[in-house]
């Protein structure tokens, strides 16, 4: 009994570290500008598809289904930034409309404090 309570409260605290860790990677992370070229731009439409699931029913017998899956439509730049790099920034139906590739914008990115994980990048001004 003692073990299955000390084991509980370990997951339970490390769930907590873990949260803790994320949201304070997140908020004490920086915001930087930076501007690139457009490169490449890429639509991919929405899609309905059949994808086989492994699944075990109650008395632990195992059989393959088939699942619907759906994947929403998604419209995204790859920008080459002025030191080299490439990146993929997500966008919205009417910017991706409005640009070509060839021309030059400004985006911002959301590293982690800790990580330097990419939370998020934001196209901000269009030059």
């Amino acid at each position: 009994m003692a073990n299955k309570n000390s084991l509980q409260r370990i997951t339970l605290a490390s769930i907590i570290f873990m949260t803790v860790f994320i949201l304070a990677d997140y908020a004490g992370g920086k915001t930087f500008l930076k501007s690139g070229k457009i490169v490449e731009r890429h639509f991919k439409p929405k899609k309905t598809y059949l994808k086989k699931q492994r699944k075990t029913d109650s008395q632990g017998h195992s059989y393959t289904k088939n699942v619907r899956k759906k994947r929403l439509e998604s419209w995204h730049f790859i920008v080459k930034s002025e030191n080299g790099g490439k990146i993929k920034i997500e966008c919205e139906k009417e910017i991706y409309q409005n640009f070509q590739a060839g021309q030059n914008i400004e985006y911002a990115i959301k590293e982690g404090l800790f990580t330097g994980f990419i939370y998020r990048e934001k196209i901000t001004l269009v030059k």
